[in-house]
């Protein structure tokens, strides 16, 4: 079938801007000048595919903020991070589908609001009390830790209702577990860091060894994220979601060693009783189903 002149002359008119695009990166005399010039080429599809779903950009943002490093760019503490792009483009979704906003009033939902603006009414001391230029730092903290709540309620309340639970919780393992295991070689081999990283040593009888950080600022951001890992893992076993979310004990057990390995090498203290005090909440909510699994367990053993 022959194309029509219109579709044909457009055609032909996004060749040649990207081929012409694509031979300017190629001609650059630098490596740096040829990487930024290909990055639009990247950068416009996956932003223009993430923000043709309602949910592609949550899987992207979270992927990107488990999988990635700070850029090695003179911004901030530590860097920008990749998964700020994402971020962004999902302010964009959540203003582009203001119709399926669903708000709802619950405990939650309010005292995730009544905490940023606790957090958003420290800045203004800041300025009293220090300078404007900490305030500025402490602004940009509470703007990132805005993402987390405009994310929490875009998948509650929002157009990220469409997005699955199952997928949801199999992106958190996957990547999770992946960024764990890079966590644990980062300890072996003692990689480079690719920005500025809050470097954080050990003693020990080998020599000294700079703490597991992975693709974190710190090490004891490491541990937080492993016990979210681990505490999700004990949930899945404990409810018995495993069929339901395609988990099995096979791969549970697994990741979770990696995990907890992971947690072990970011010699995180806090972080290890946090996971402690957390499963014991875990056990107490559930102690009713764990007892007639128990029952269960004992009558099957009997009957054998």
């Amino acid at each position: 079938m022959e194309q029509s002149r219109p579709t044909l002359r457009h055609d032909l008119v996004w060749a040649l801007l990207l081929g012409g695009w694509a031979g300017l990166a190629a001609l650059s005399p630098r490596r740096t000048g040829a990487l930024w010039l290909s990055l639009p080429l990247v950068l416009i599809p996956l932003a223009w595919w993430m923000v043709s779903g309602a949910s592609r950009w949550v899987l992207a943002f979270l992927a990107a903020a488990f999988l990635l490093p700070p850029l090695p760019l003179p911004w901030g503490d530590a860097g920008p991070h990749p998964a700020l792009l994402p971020a962004a483009l999902g302010l964009w979704a959540g203003v582009a589908r203001l119709p399926a906003w669903r708000i709802r009033r619950n405990f939650l939902s309010a005292s995730l609001v009544v905490f940023l603006l606790a957090l958003l009414l420290s800045v203004p001391a800041a300025v009293l009390y220090s300078s404007p230029a900490v305030a500025l730092g402490s602004l940009a903290r509470v703007g990132l830790f805005a993402v987390s709540v405009y994310l929490f309620f875009y998948l509650a309340d929002g157009p990220g209702r469409e997005l699955a639970p199952e997928r949801l919780v199999r992106l958190l393992f996957w990547a999770g577990t992946v960024s764990a295991a890079f966590a644990c070689l980062d300890f072996y081999f003692q990689f480079p860091a690719l920005a500025r990283f809050a470097e954080q040593f050990v003693w020990l009888p080998g020599g000294v060894f700079r703490r597991a950080q992975g693709v974190f600022y710190e090490a004891s951001t490491l541990g937080s994220f492993c016990v979210f890992l681990l505490v999700m893992m004990a949930s899945i076993a404990v409810l018995q979601l495993g069929g339901r979310l395609r988990l099995s004990p096979a791969l549970l057990l697994p990741a979770a060693i990696v995990c907890f390995v992971a947690l072990i090498l970011s010699f995180s203290r806090a972080a290890m009783i946090s996971l402690v005090v957390a499963l014991l909440a875990l056990l107490w909510l559930e102690r009713k189903r764990l007892q007639l699994t128990v029952k269960l367990a004992h009558w099957g053993a009997a009957a054998l």
